[in-house]
């Protein structure tokens, strides 16, 4: 029973370390000065409050567990703007007077509160209902569109590998070209998403940086790594976020997905065969496979398209379409920085692995379905 309750307390101290953490990382990012305050973390069922006369963040437990790391690092920010509002009312032009008013709202542009979690009632359930009406429509166009590219997606569930490998590359095809169809010059906005992934390590694979990148000049998304955390086991682990339209972050989750999991059946398929391989030169590996698959990727592609764009029109719209990603890449993380992965890999594996990459075929399901599909169905992090 003291083990019990011992590892309960643990929970709850790793918890509330975490949302301290995150509170400094977003204060960072967005270079706002705030003074630490209590976190405490509640049972009731308001998900967070600011409490200024006690300096108090609370944040409930019960969201933590229920919700996705990306849900409770909103709620926070709205809660970091109302401490904001109170103790730092100089950075602001609005008035502070109103709970959820002018000078609020200007709290949440500073601290990047995405728009659905500004109200002064934050239904979970709604934005995400929001969220998926906006995503299908009712008979758009876009609606339309993004149901073409799903069923194409779908289709590289099919047991004919030709068939399964064009479908990706069309489905690809067809989510640049409505990309660059939808671009207007005089839009006064754009709609971006982002998704995460989580990896389930405490560091990122070599062939995973190689795969963020070969996703990167495939498709027109932006690919971001960071720490997430798992609430009920008090773990952090490395993530991906993936940034763009919801067409584009649709098939480039598909493609991360896809290679995450063929990469150890390969592994597994092959290691005999190989013999007693260092864990560099299975990195050398992991890292062909995703180099093969990005041959072969590009080959699809050139028989699908047939040629390359030809007309400047098109590549002002390219240029256009990384200016708008850019910014809200920008806006969602204002002090990115870049590194490189260090060490060279291993010729050794990376032969193999890059030969089994190039005769990697799309034979799983896409979303859900039943029991050892690609991708199981469940709720993103």
């Amino acid at each position: 029973m003291k083990s019990s309750q011992f590892h309960e307390n643990r929970l709850k101290e790793l918890r509330s370390l975490y949302l301290g953490e995150s509170w400094a990382n977003t204060c960072h990012q967005c270079e706002v000065e705030l003074k630490t305050p209590i976190f405490v973390l509640t049972a009731s069922g308001c998900y967070g409050s600011w409490q200024a006369e006690s300096r108090t963040l609370s944040i409930s437990e019960e969201l933590m567990l229920d919700w996705p790391w990306t849900v409770v690092e909103q709620v926070l920010r709205h809660e970091m703007a109302h401490q904001l509002v109170s103790e730092r009312p100089e950075l602001l032009s609005g008035s502070a007077g109103r709970c959820h008013g002018s000078g609020f709202q200007e709290a949440c542009k500073l601290l990047r509160v995405e728009l659905p979690y500004r109200r002064a009632r934050v239904d979970l359930r709604r934005i995400v209902e929001e969220a998926e009406v906006w995503r299908k429509g009712s008979g758009s166009t876009f609606s339309r569109i993004f149901g073409r590219v799903e069923k194409l997606l779908a289709l590289a569930g099919s047991d004919n590998p030709h068939e399964a490998e064009l479908a990706l590359a069309r489905a690809r095809e067809l989510s640049v070209k409505y990309h660059l169809e939808r671009l207007d010059p005089g839009a006064k906005e754009v709609r971006h998403v982002r998704t995460r992934l989580v990896l389930h390590r405490r560091n990122v694979a070599r062939w995973q940086r190689f795969l963020g990148a070969m996703i990167r000049e495939n498709f027109p998304v932006e690919i971001i790594l960071l720490q997430s955390f798992d609430a009920a086991s008090g773990r952090s682990s490395m993530a991906v976020d993936i940034l763009g339209r919801p067409e584009n972050v649709k098939v480039a989750e598909y493609c991360w997905r896809f290679i995450e999991n063929h990469v150890v059946r390969l592994w597994q398929r092959d290691r005999a065969s190989l013999g007693r391989l260092s864990r560099s030169q299975r990195g050398g590996y992991f890292v062909g496979v995703v180099q093969g698959f990005s041959d072969k990727m590009r080959l699809q592609q050139e028989v699908v398209s047939g040629t390359e764009r030809e007309t400047l029109e098109e590549d002002a719209l390219v240029v256009l379409a990384d200016h708008c990603l850019a910014e809200y890449v920008q806006w969602c993380y204002p002090c990115l920085r870049t590194t490189a992965a260090q060490g060279g890999v291993s010729r050794a594996g990376y032969v193999s692995g890059r030969a089994a990459g190039r005769e990697l075929n799309f034979v799983e399901g896409v979303t859900e379905g039943p029991a050892g599909t690609l991708l199981p169905p469940g709720r993103g992090t």
